[in-house]
């Protein structure tokens, strides 16, 4: 991320209530500098690791539903 770039983003996070301008600027850095394939990466990192959590489990209901939840956040689209 460029120094402009990073500077926008900052005002971002430092605004009380940012103008839908700078959010949609920020949206589009993050775009460009692969921010959404990373977050997408460390998401099915932390789905897999849940998982693998999960299974030591006992099957339950509550069980099941926290597996269902994981797909449910992984199937998203935004």
């Amino acid at each position: 991320m460029s120094s402009p770039e990073r500077q926008k983003v900052e005002s971002l996070f430092a605004a009380d209530v940012p103008d839908d301008n700078l959010i949609g600027e920020v949206i589009e850095i993050v775009k460009m500098n692969g921010g959404l394939e990373y977050a997408r990466a460390a998401a099915s990192k932390y789905a897999a690791l849940a998982e693998k959590t999960l299974t030591a489990l006992p099957d339950t209901v509550a069980r099941a539903a926290l597996f269902e939840s994981i797909s449910y956040v992984m199937e998203r689209h935004a």
